[in-house]
């Protein structure tokens, strides 16, 4: 009878002995693991708490059947001693004992923002070109990756498993705004101009991106154009990256040149490639835009304008004439300054596979159509659109 019960003590002790070595474990690795689960951490975390408070119960039990029995029994006193350095230790050092920090290159910059319900968004670049972004809110979220500086512009690129659907940002500047204590901001893409903005709290980045402007390092350098060095402090710096960047992503496709022009009249350039298309049986004369932003001092995309093909620019008159006819159907559109916007005014759509060619014409703002009877051609009739435009 004494054997049994005490087999069924030692199935006990081994059994405490296991759950709290466990949450040790558990502890002392969640610098490792909480930025990986997402929304699930915080449920986890509840849980942990949870699981430290059975843990003081058990210890509370063993320590009164401890006294009561003077403290004689040597496999008590060692469960007695393992929970109360860890319940002591988890007190201590609520994030476990060993600080994962210190194994990691030093941070250069932090920076920070609360949110709304006291959502934090935290960001840190190392001295090793490693950064991690971690958001706690409702769940822990760690993004970590590689970063490199190009001029006053800093790019990121991931190197952790993001969940589908989510964007991280693609460049990032440090801003002199006076007295608002925001100043750091980063970018999702080029056609951004919010951002989002982060105060900072440590910066010794200004050394380091010095050393880094003469020997700068690249991530993953597949192109011989991504490692050219482009000072991005000037506008013809930015305009050089963006034209780097562009033959990079529309390879094979040949510029024919670049230029600029105020397309929103507002009296400062915007910078205009122009290119030839890849894919189609028409006439494929494209344009990137990017108009200049006064306020971000960087190009922004340009989408309306970047989507039309075959344009013809009438800047004195504030209107623009685009077309694409291939061999067997197109369209055109004729865009107007109005409201400091550019709107579509008039646009059509013509088939060649009717018996009898029609231009079907539309204008929008006046609710009108017409329908003219006109030759197919790949250049539409100055009667149907004016354009510059010839074969």
């Amino acid at each position: 009878m004494e054997c049994k019960k005490t087999k069924r003590l030692m199935r006990k002790y081994r059994a405490i002995l296991f759950t709290t070595l466990l949450f040790f474990l558990l502890i002392n690795t969640l610098q490792l693991w909480e930025g990986k689960i997402g929304i699930f951490a915080m449920i986890i975390l509840l849980l942990m708490v949870i699981y430290f408070f059975v843990l003081s119960i058990v210890f509370s039990v063993q320590l009164y059947r401890g006294y009561k029995e003077k403290f004689q029994l040597k496999k008590r006193l060692f469960v007695l001693g393992i929970l109360f350095f860890t319940l002591s230790t988890t007190l201590i050092f609520p994030r476990g004992l060993i600080n994962y920090e210190l194994f990691e290159s030093e941070s250069i910059l932090i920076a920070q923002r609360e949110g709304a319900a006291n959502c934090m968004t935290t960001l840190k670049l190392r001295e090793n070109n490693t950064f991690t972004e971690k958001q706690v809110c409702f769940g822990i979220t760690e993004i970590n990756g590689e970063y490199m500086w190009l001029g006053d512009t800093l790019f990121f690129k991931t190197t952790s498993k993001i969940r589908q659907g989510d964007e991280f940002y693609e460049f990032a500047v440090i801003k002199d705004e006076g007295n608002n204590e925001f100043n750091f901001v980063y970018y999702m893409n080029n056609t951004d101009s919010v951002g989002k903005w982060l105060t900072i709290t440590k910066n010794e980045i200004n050394s380091l991106q010095k050393s880094q402007e003469l020997k700068p390092k690249y991530l993953n350098p597949y192109d011989s154009l991504e490692n050219i060095f482009i000072d991005t402090t000037t506008l013809s710096g930015k305009r050089e990256f963006i034209m780097n960047h562009f033959l990079i992503e529309n390879s094979p496709s040949n510029i024919d040149y670049d230029t600029l022009i105020d397309l929103n009249y507002d009296g400062i350039d915007d910078y205009i490639i122009r290119y030839y298309g890849q894919s189609g049986t028409g006439i494929k004369n494209r344009l990137k835009v990017y108009l200049f932003d006064k306020n971000t001092k960087y190009y922004i995309v340009d989408t309306q304008l970047s989507s039309l093909s075959n344009p013809t620019f009438y800047l004195e008159q504030k209107k623009i004439t685009a077309f694409y006819i291939g061999q067997g159907a197109g369209s055109g559109c004729k865009l107007e300054w109005i409201n400091e916007q550019w709107i579509t005014t008039k646009n059509f759509v013509v088939d060649s596979h009717n018996k009898n060619i029609i231009w079907n014409i539309n204008y929008p703002l006046k609710g009108k159509t017409e329908e003219l009877f006109l030759p197919y051609s790949m250049i539409p009739p100055t009667e149907v659109l004016e354009t510059n435009i010839e074969y």
